[in-house]
């Protein structure tokens, strides 16, 4: 990872001998598949008994729990959380939009 300074960003780096291709960085958000909230992981949840359905969302998934449709916690579409088509999966700042477009 390369970071500038500043609100240039460079296409290419020189390095030695190796020129390196740099792109912005893409901001993820992250989901957490045992409470079902935004903002932390799995690993890092501070509510591991808050179990929910990471599927649907519903409830403390029980043996007989059945999902009707999936729901995403991020943007509350009828697909699963952190799907490739969602949206709000990657939230890419305007002024890093505008940089994009300049290029």
């Amino acid at each position: 990872m390369i970071l500038f300074n500043g609100l240039k960003v460079l296409n290419y780096v020189n390095c030695g001998p190796i020129i390196y291709r740099c792109t912005l960085y893409k901001r993820q958000i992250d989901t957490c598949r045992n409470c079902g909230r935004v903002g932390h992981r799995q690993d890092v949840c501070p509510r591991p008994t808050d179990k929910v359905c990471d599927q649907c969302g519903h409830g403390p998934p029980g043996p007989d729990h059945a999902c009707s449709a999936p729901k995403c916690a991020l943007c509350g579409g009828v697909h699963v959380t952190g799907d490739r088509t969602c949206w709000s999966r990657y939230q890419v700042p305007y002024l890093v939009w505008c940089r994009r477009q300049r290029r």
